[in-house]
């Protein structure tokens, strides 16, 4: 059943040479709209609150004060 099939043409080394001249565009760029002209001049920030100061580290609590215990007779040396 070999001989159905039609002879393949002969695989060559390289692949054909691509035709010289612009390319056409593809059907991807073709739908997409035109890019908007890039300023020549960066956009001005947008109008921001002045900075506030911020809150520091709270000041250091004193340690509460606990009523002074007698040390276990079982912790003394």
């Amino acid at each position: 059943m070999r001989c159905a099939q039609r002879p393949r043409a002969p695989r060559t080394r390289y692949p054909t040479r691509a035709p010289s001249g612009p390319r056409p565009p593809s059907r991807s760029q073709a739908q997409t709209p035109p890019r908007s002209v890039p300023r020549l001049r960066p956009a001005p920030p947008p109008p921001s609150r002045p900075p506030q100061p911020r809150p520091g580290p709270a000041p250091p609590t004193p340690p509460a004060a606990r009523p002074a215990r007698p040390a276990s007779p079982g912790l003394v040396p």
